[in-house]
């Protein structure tokens, strides 16, 4: 009886064990192929050769310019070189001064270019200028939110869509509004934003924005712990578009987050990173590695991500990710603070405010980093990593606003990931 009893027990166990695996090398496997990948790298090497052949003919027109910077960028969203953004940005500079600065096209390019590369004081620049030159109306609107909401100016963003009509049949002011949803913390408002422009992008038919929405569904479920339907959505966008890398890194994120299969999320991120290098795919397999115990291998994971941030120009775009890893003990915290108080003066945020608090607080700087995170911090956002760092820096002497911070980021497990949540925990233990 006892033995029978053992086996019953057994088998629920991996019964449950065996519905909790979210990931499927099946569902996933036919994606880890160069071949879609491979034709849209081709059909954009034709377009760069055939405008570059263009400019040969006729150096001076802006028109060719113009679509060659646009195809640069469209390199860089398949190989990630910062190269083709700075040459980009070149041609476009070169088009203005060509014209007298006066065709609104351009500013549209350079906006979302300088956005891009996280130049959010000159993407405001741009916008101004456009604002005094005039431009399509709509077009202005959305870019305006787009500066506004990346600058911090949440009041002014959402002012700049507010005139839009048919607000629930317009899927520019829809995607808009969820992202500015979401840092309201209504998480569950901004979801369904997002799920009425999916259903608009499907009625339209156009490919790219349906592969954008199913890949923005699939990381705000994830945010929301709704990691199968987030699972799910990462396999449409791939069934889409199997040149998808950021759903293929969140697949990965979720064998090694939830399902702990580590060996399979590190196979997915070492094909993203052999066809389009990004540093950030070095910071994934660190914490892969990290979490199957592999911790030489995760000290060279990092070597390796500091060394391609050092060897490229990123400019701004990788300040976030170069501050974690000084928080967490790699580089100099007087680095941190310089990189902190930049990014202030780039885009003055509850995110920004809550690295520059850290950075005080990691120098010892214990008041002014208490009074920072109180002042732009602590009521203003909902954003899981600025509360726990928050958490943290009031723990001492202000243990009860720094346990109301930390539970805010319970259901922030797969956001937070696991080291952080460990810290959490503890904290709230203490």
């Amino acid at each position: 009886m006892k033995q029978i009893f053992s086996t019953i027990i057994a088998s629920i166990l991996f019964f449950c064990s065996c519905k909790q695996q979210v990931t499927s090398v099946k569902d996933y496997s036919p994606f880890l192929n160069t071949s879609k990948f491979d034709k849209k790298l081709s059909a954009n090497t034709d377009e760069i050769e055939f405008w570059q052949h263009k400019l040969l003919t006729d150096s001076g027109s802006y028109i060719y310019k113009f679509e060659l910077a646009l195809h640069l960028i469209e390199r860089f969203h398949l190989k990630a070189n910062p190269d083709d953004l700075s040459k980009a940005d070149s041609l476009l500079f070169n088009c203005l001064s060509k014209i007298g600065g006066k065709e609104p096209a351009l500013y549209y390019t350079l906006i979302q270019n300088a956005i891009l590369q996280h130049r959010f004081n000159e993407a405001g620049k741009y916008l101004q200028r456009l604002l005094d030159l005039g431009g399509d109306p709509l077009i202005v609107k959305l870019l305006s939110f787009d500066v506004y909401f990346e600058q911090g100016k949440y009041y002014e963003a959402s002012n700049a869509i507010s005139e839009l009509g048919n607000k629930n049949q317009n899927f520019d002011f829809l995607i808009r509004n969820a992202k500015l949803l979401d840092h309201q913390g209504k998480s569950e408002a901004s979801l369904r934003q997002m799920e009425l422009a999916y259903q608009i992008a499907l009625k339209k038919g156009k490919p790219s924005a349906i592969n954008w929405c199913l890949t923005n569904l699939a990381d705000m479920y994830t945010h929301a712990g709704k990691i199968e339907k987030a699972y799910n959505y990462y396999l449409s966008a791939l069934q889409k578009d199997s040149s998808n890398f950021h759903a293929l890194n969140g697949i990965a994120k979720i064998c090694y987050l939830k399902d702990k299969d580590y060996e399979n999320a590190e196979n997915i991120i070492l094909f993203s990173q052999q066809i389009a290098p990004r540093p950030e795919n070095y910071l994934l397999l660190s914490e892969i590695e990290g979490g199957a115990g592999n911790i030489e291998i995760k000290s060279q994971y990092e070597n390796l991500f500091f060394k391609m941030l050092y060897q490229n120009k990123y400019g701004n775009m990788y300040n976030k990710y170069i501050l974690s890893k000084i928080f967490s003990g790699k580089g100099n915290k007087s680095e941190a603070l310089s990189i902190s108080l930049k990014e202030i003066q780039n885009r003055a945020t509850p995110e920004t405010y809550s690295w520059l608090a850290y950075s005080y607080f990691q120098n010892g700087k214990i008041d002014e980093a208490t009074k920072l995170v109180q002042a732009e911090v602590v009521g203003k956002t909902f954003e899981p990593e600025s509360l726990f760092i928050a958490g943290i820096i009031l723990n001492k002497s202000h243990k009860i606003q720094s346990e109301d911070c930390l539970k805010q980021c319970l259901k922030s497990e797969f956001e937070l990931g696991p080291e952080k949540y460990k810290i959490l925990q503890r904290l709230l233990k203490s």
